[in-house]
């Protein structure tokens, strides 16, 4: 299986968000509470209505990451993900749905220990999540507020902290639109004590869905505040850590439809 353990969790900071502001500046305060969670509402929406993202509640999605072949199937609140791969003449395969996971080894269920089975599941959520953004961000207990405009290298991105309660590992990220197009092109994030930027080097449109492929750094020093990141990003002061691309797409459209 060719994910490691370090990549997985540093990608999947991203996919549920991190690090609460407790401390926002006086200029992030400028909106009112409501108003801010209702404009970040209305940017999001905007950004799924430019493509057919929000149609990936009822699909079933097939893709090959770093040689490996990935099947998703959503519908509604229903899914379910596998994962296949070949090692030493054997066929290994991971299915991940609401219900639990299981592992196969040439057809046969074979039990492994919960920590191998906490990372094959985060494996597998990273692996659904990432490529498909901002798919996703419209789920309950997913709560965004927007902060504040930003110009960086001439451009105007629209900032959204995006917060996770549920989830253990992360609480909140940091996500940069840009204003005029909707499209995510940033996302910075905590994890493990480091500090990490997600960038969206290029996107790929196959049947009206966007696909994006992304860059991962880890910020040489740690920041406080991921409002900077940008600023270090800009400063050359990161390392890149990992690529994250899916190739090989096909998106088959359920007929369904969701409550």
């Amino acid at each position: 299986m060719k994910f490691f353990l370090q990549e997985k969790q540093l990608i999947f900071g991203l996919v549920s968000s991190i690090l609460l502001y407790a401390c926002q500046p006086e200029s992030k305060k400028s909106f009112s509470k409501s108003h801010s969670i209702e404009k970040a509402e209305e940017i999001i929406n905007q950004s799924l209505s430019s493509s057919t993202n929000k149609n990936l509640a009822t699909a079933e999605i097939h893709f090959n990451y770093q040689g490996e072949q990935y099947i998703t199937k959503r519908n509604c609140n229903l899914f379910k993900y596998e994962h296949y791969y070949k090692k030493y003449g054997d066929v290994y395969k991971d299915v991940y749905t609401n219900t639990g996971f299981k592992h196969y080894k040439n057809g046969e269920t074979i039990q492994l220990p919960q920590n191998e089975i906490d990372e094959r599941v985060l494996a597998l959520k990273t692996v659904n999540y990432l490529p498909f953004v901002p798919y996703g961000l419209t789920k309950e207990r997913v709560f965004k507020t927007y902060l504040e405009d930003e110009v960086f290298k001439g451009k105007t991105y629209e900032v959204i902290q995006v917060r996770k309660p549920d989830n253990i590992q992360v609480k909140n990220a940091l996500y940069w639109l840009e204003k005029d197009t909707k499209h995510l092109k940033f996302i910075s994030y905590h994890a493990q004590g480091e500090t990490y930027l997600g960038v969206v080097k290029s996107t790929v449109q196959i049947d009206g869905f966007t696909l994006a492929n992304f860059d991962v750094y880890r910020l040489k020093k740690p920041l406080e505040s991921l409002s900077k990141v940008l600023i270090a990003y800009q400063k050359t002061e990161v390392e890149k850590v990992a690529n994250y691309a899916i190739e090989n797409v096909e998106i088959k459209q359920l007929n369904t439809s969701c409550k």
